[in-house]
């Protein structure tokens, strides 16, 4: 089976990275990629080793993601567009916007946005895009 990787249409407004898809039937065959250039992908191999950034991932409020290797099957693809490292996401099942969530969903997602900034500043780190339209739920539990 052959995977056609499309950019994604949202992603547009960071210069140093671009989101991907891979969409299957079979959503555990989905992916999502993210080529970033050299200085995003040497933030994120920083942020990566970072132990506050680890827990927040175990603790599932920021999704897991990982840097792809270039024997992987869709890396090539990516770099061909001119990025030098690509990561691959959690796939999110499904996707809400902040317009239809309840009142207590809001508010999780501001502790959350809050909390996520509180630990990056306190660990010499900031957000660099804080907007609640970067909050996902999965299951009954939020994901940034």
């Amino acid at each position: 089976m052959t995977s056609q990787v499309t950019l994604n249409s949202g992603s547009f407004r960071d210069p140093v990275n671009r989101v991907y898809e891979i969409k299957t039937r079979a959503l555990k065959d989905s992916r999502v990629l993210r080529g970033l250039n050299e200085v995003a992908l040497e933030n994120y191999r920083k942020l990566s080793k970072e132990k506050f950034f680890q827990n927040l991932v175990e603790d599932r409020h920021i999704i897991t993601t990982k840097e792809i290797s270039s024997d992987d099957s869709n890396f090539k693809d990516i770099i061909a567009d001119g990025w030098v490292g690509v990561l691959e996401h959690e796939v999110v099942p499904f996707i809400t916007y902040p317009y239809e969530w309840t009142f207590n969903m809001l508010k999780d997602a501001a502790l959350l946005q809050l909390n996520l900034i509180e630990k990056s500043i306190e660990n010499g780190w900031v957000l660099k895009d804080a907007s609640p339209y970067n909050i996902q739920w999965i299951g009954s539990t939020i994901s940034h």
